[in-house]
């Protein structure tokens, strides 16, 4: 996907510059990657609770007594009170369809949490304590960087370094040499691709049946990616 997108970059950028008349000058298009991988510094977990059953007061309860059970647990993990947020309790009445007509499942609650867990030491222990509060799915994981614009500027340094090397042994090889810069265009790239494997482990962890008080899931380093497109001029 990263590869086809930075074709599409390339092309589209060359149309524009052909359209400025470049094509009268002798001139390369690259493009560069870089990437800096770094251990997190805080979590930033999301989750849901939800309950349908024959009446609003038993499903108010459920999540009630839920979403209890986790704030006490964040709480005596060491979560400060100004990282735990929980959403207004959302109800409505519940229905699917059956052979085109619409059944009443019950009275469904829902609400959500969210955890911000500075101590990633203690990951494991707020998942283990999620297990045993009974929540059963997570919306999503995201590890978090304090300074994020850093670390992708250490990136992006290395994104043009690349750039410049690519164009100098592909000039080189053409027996031309790399002049000046034309124009640069940039292009940050973030899949998501780490926030999502870390969300996946946790949901894996959860679906286990046997899961114990020995649940452990390690934080990996994250990846921040830097992408450059750059017109070189070339020189004979």
């Amino acid at each position: 996907m990263k590869r086809l997108m930075a074709i599409l970059v390339i092309v589209l950028l060359n149309n524009q510059l052909l359209a400025q008349g470049l094509n009268e000058k002798e001139h390369i298009i690259i493009s560069g990657s870089g990437y800096v991988e770094r251990m997190p510094d805080y979590a930033e977990i999301n989750l849901s609770i939800n309950k349908t059953s024959e009446s609003l007061k038993s499903s108010k309860e459920y999540v009630d007594n839920i979403t209890q059970k986790i704030l006490d647990a964040a709480l005596a993990i060491g979560i400060a009170a100004d990282d735990i947020g929980a959403s207004k309790i959302h109800a409505q009445a519940d229905y699917k369809w059956m052979n085109g007509e619409r059944e009443y499942l019950g009275e469904s609650v829902s609400r959500s949490v969210t955890l911000v867990l500075k101590d990633l030491s203690k990951y494991s222990l707020m998942v283990q304590a999620v297990i045993d509060a009974g929540v059963t799915g997570l919306d999503n994981v995201r590890l978090r960087f304090n300074d994020r614009n850093t670390i992708s500027r250490e990136a992006m340094k290395i994104a043009i370094d690349d750039a410049k090397k690519k164009a100098e042994v592909i000039a080189m090889q053409f027996g031309a040499k790399v002049g000046g810069v034309y124009k640069i265009s940039e292009s940050a790239i973030d899949d998501g691709t780490y926030y999502r494997s870390q969300h996946y482990a946790m949901m894996a962890e959860i679906s286990q049946p046997n899961v114990g008080a020995q649940a452990t899931l390690k934080i990996r380093k994250q990846r921040v990616d830097e992408s450059i497109f750059v017109v070189f001029l070339l020189e004979s």
